[in-house]
């Protein structure tokens, strides 16, 4: 499974790199994984959550 760093996941998603940080800290945002203190992002976890919260 091919995992995105967190500017390649903002931009995915569309939104900025902070937006991101922010809902990952107040755990709002997109499913993550840690490896080694990094921070990645599934595709499969963000098109999730992009079908949570499309309106």
């Amino acid at each position: 499974m091919k995992l995105l760093t967190v500017p390649e996941a903002s931009q995915y998603l569309r939104i900025s790199v902070h937006t991101l940080n922010v809902w990952r800290n107040k755990k709002r945002g997109p499913e993550f994984v840690t490896k080694d203190k990094l921070i990645a992002y599934s595709k499969k976890s963000l098109d999730n959550f992009l079908e949570k919260t499309k309106g």
